[in-house]
């Protein structure tokens, strides 16, 4: 115990020369897969696509009706993303697209909500972000039977085309941000951590006896 209160003393009295600049993400950052466009304050978050999937898909299966896909929240595109799938056998729409899209070594997207979208639009393409196109994005919810929410991006307001109609596709993906050293070698090395918040500390190896000369 004395020895490991020593090491501990002695780590803090260098810690005045040791930088611990925090690395947390942030909007607009590239980061698993894709870019971030939200955070919820509590380590989750959204990341888009880091390009277009589609420049011109349906939102599939006109004249069909489909059972969900009609939460608008964030939060909400995984699960429309899955009833869309469900009740719409229809290859190559825009949900399926994004639920069958392996890409920089992720498979987990979806076909954003109307509210993920609006979180893209202001985070990501109003700030000259994410190479988004001045044209109309597919979102996950559904208005209607035969109706969907798209956004128009060269003016941010929403629409409800029908789902024959040919819209972009951006793709994104949910992540859970656990802050902490990530480096093997540390001294405060966090095994849980997947995001380095730069904490890091150095070994230092030496005397620990106080007594010592």
């Amino acid at each position: 115990m004395r020895n490991t209160l020593q090491l501990y003393t002695f780590l803090f009295a260098l810690s005045g020369t040791i930088s611990l600049s925090t690395n947390a993400q942030e909007i607009g950052d590239i980061y698993q897969g894709g870019i971030i466009f939200y955070l919820d304050g509590n380590g989750g978050g959204l990341i888009a696509a880091d390009s277009d999937q589609s420049t011109g898909a349906e939102w599939g299966c006109y004249g069909t009706s489909i059972s969900g896909a009609d939460g608008t929240a964030i939060g909400t595109g995984v699960q429309n993303t899955i009833d869309i799938e469900a009740g719409c056998s229809t290859a190559g729409t825009a949900a399926d697209i994004c639920a069958n899209l392996t890409l920089n070594g992720y498979s987990d997207w979806f076909l954003p909500s109307k509210d993920e979208l609006n979180e893209m639009y202001v985070n990501l393409y109003q700030q000259g972000l994410g190479s988004f196109a001045s044209t109309g994005y597919w979102s996950s919810s559904k208005m209607a039977n035969g109706l969907a929410w798209n956004m128009n991006f060269w003016d941010g307001y929403f629409g409800g085309p029908g789902n024959q109609q040919i819209q972009n596709v951006r793709a994104v993906r949910s992540v859970v941000l656990i802050l902490g050293c990530t480096d093997a070698t540390a001294f405060n090395y966090d095994a849980s951590a997947n995001t380095d918040d730069g904490s890091c500390l150095d070994v230092v190896n030496g005397c620990m006896d106080a007594t010592a000369y």
